[in-house]
């Protein structure tokens, strides 16, 4: 099932072009997912240049966006008092969007990334909290990963680099050891915090 799913989604990713609407705007920000250690390497740099800016995401880079005017030890305990629940990884996950979008005062410009199980790409503004909560979990619903559904909309990844026009780009540096971490949800503090420095400059 799991291969019939990313065979499906890499021919409807060949093929959406034939159907869809690309993104247009050039005047905008990118952010890119990167995972657990992507989420702490892109914060600085969307605090340093994002800003104001119209924001185009997907995944972790779009959850990013959101905590960016946070504290960055109150993003690391809550993600870790979550984590030490012990509930399953799609509760955790989606328990830490919702808290983090409850915490934030205005809603940023963003426009996030998501694609069906068919391949189809979608970009979305959110239109109020509840809105923001729902595009981001689906663009961080990752098949057999961080959710056990393989329909509706789900992680915008791929679409993200396929359809990504933005003149200023966010990305994580790259470093071995940070993205074989991708998927750790049991870094230190101090890792976290490395990270974030790491990409700061």
């Amino acid at each position: 099932m799991k291969l019939i799913f990313c065979l499906v989604g890499f021919l409807g990713y060949l093929l959406h072009p034939l159907y869809m609407k690309e993104f247009k705007s050039k005047d905008c920000v990118s952010v890119s997912p990167g995972g657990v250690t992507g989420f702490w390497e892109v914060l600085p740099k969307i605090k340093k240049i994002a800003k104001d800016s119209e924001i185009l995401c997907a995944s972790s880079g779009c959850i990013a966006s959101v905590a960016k005017d946070l504290d960055f030890h109150y993003v690391f305990n809550l993600a870790t008092f979550i984590k030490n629940t012990g509930e399953p990884l799609e509760n955790m996950k989606n328990t830490f969007i919702k808290t983090i979008v409850s915490r934030i005062k205005t809603i940023p410009k963003l426009t996030i990334v998501t694609m069906d199980e068919m391949g189809k790409c979608y970009h979305t503004k959110p239109v109020n909290k509840t809105h923001l909560m729902e595009l981001l979990v689906e663009t961080s619903d990752i098949p057999y990963f961080t959710t056990h559904k393989n329909k509706g909309k789900l992680d915008g990844a791929v679409c993200f680099f396929y359809t990504d026009k933005c003149k200023t780009k966010i990305r994580r540096k790259f470093n071995i050891n940070s993205f074989l971490n991708s998927l750790n949800f049991n870094l230190t503090e101090l890792e976290a915090f490395n990270l974030y420095n790491y990409n700061i400059h």
